[in-house]
């Protein structure tokens, strides 16, 4: 059944896709004087809010959007700070022994 009311609800075709997820790349890079001390790029990924577009029309689009956004974002960032957590107390030794010997 092409565009209508299907038997599992509406249909729209083959020419209609909505964006399920939205990725997000972040690339956390911190040096030191005396080299990079971390350097990681992560990929991560929003769930979508196509059926709040579709339930609520156009004016809801920026605002699913934002939150799919704003989903990847903070992914990004829970994923460095369970990385850098462990990582820390090693980055700051070598902070300051580099800025005692600049």
């Amino acid at each position: 059944m092409r565009g209508g009311e299907g038997a599992t609800g509406p249909s729209w075709g083959d020419s209609v896709t909505l964006a399920r997820e939205k990725a997000a790349s972040f690339a956390y890079l911190l040096a030191a004087p005396d080299g990079v001390l971390f350097e990681r790029t992560y990929t991560c990924v929003g769930q979508g809010h196509a059926g709040a577009v579709v339930a609520a029309g156009a004016f809801a689009m920026k605002a699913a959007m934002r939150e799919t956004t704003d989903e990847a974002l903070r992914s990004c960032f829970a994923q460095f700070l369970a990385d850098a957590r462990p990582l820390a107390p090693t980055w700051a030794t070598a902070l300051r022994t580099a800025h005692r010997g600049a």
